[in-house]
């Protein structure tokens, strides 16, 4: 009589995985492979994670889980910013936001000033600030609106690629830096949980009505408990 124990084991992942990934009827085995083994190391480094905490001290076991992440994501943003100002020394490129705004300049012909600034999350005077900073630098142009008058259009200049091209290399050192000693499963564990994240704030911010912190924390009490439902 053959033993079934591994296809037993294997089957809560499977519907894990059908249910979280939304996978195609053609979707192939080396995905699921790919994802478990992901899965397989997430496990282990959670019960790593769990083991060592005995060894933690007594003010750090206090400390609130979100308030860690909170504070770990600022860190590493700090940490960003500190290796891109190294890589921009010598260009006319002068920050993160900057760099930023100018990629996404690329890709597009042209694109309104407002849109722009809220596809950042930057508060209307700072982005306002960046944009007239890129035209002062002549990295961006400014014109007026074909679909609407009061609105101004914002495209990158030929000089604005120009410096793009230059500080490409200097920032992919930067990104080379930034993911550390982080192997390529957790390298794709940590792009998949920041895109969930993203998802997550980018439908936050762009609700409307929302205008003090304690209406941001009640929808987003909301949208968590709707999303962790839904087994996302």
């Amino acid at each position: 009589m053959k033993n079934y124990n591994l296809l037993k084991e294997l089957l809560p992942y499977i519907e894990k995985y059908e249910s979280h990934e939304r996978p195609t009827v053609l979707t192939p085995v080396a995905d699921f492979s790919t994802w478990l083994q992901n899965q397989m190391a997430h496990e282990v480094r959670i019960k790593d994670t769990r083991a060592g905490t005995e060894n933690i001290d007594s003010t750090r076991r206090s400390e609130d889980i979100r308030t860690t992440i909170s504070k770990m994501v600022y860190i590493m943003y700090r940490y960003a910013r500190f290796y891109t100002k190294k890589a921009m020394v010598n260009s006319e490129i002068n920050s993160l936001d900057d760099f930023a705004l100018l990629v996404t300049l690329r890709t597009y012909k042209s694109i309104a000033k407002g849109e722009l600034i809220k596809m950042f999350v930057l508060e209307k005077t700072t982005g306002i600030e960046i944009v007239n900073r890129l035209i002062r630098n002549g990295l961006a142009k400014q014109a007026d609106s074909t679909h609407d008058k009061r609105s101004k259009e914002i495209a990158i200049t030929e000089k604005g690629k120009k410096e793009l091209n230059i500080i490409f290399a200097e920032m992919a050192k930067t990104s080379e830096i930034v993911t550390g000693s982080l192997d390529d499963n957790e390298q794709l564990e940590l792009i998949r949980l920041l895109t969930k994240l993203d998802r997550f704030h980018h439908e936050l911010v762009n609700t409307d009505g929302l205008e003090t912190i304690d209406h941001y924390a009640k929808t987003a009490s909301v949208m968590r408990a709707l999303h962790l439902g839904e087994g996302r």
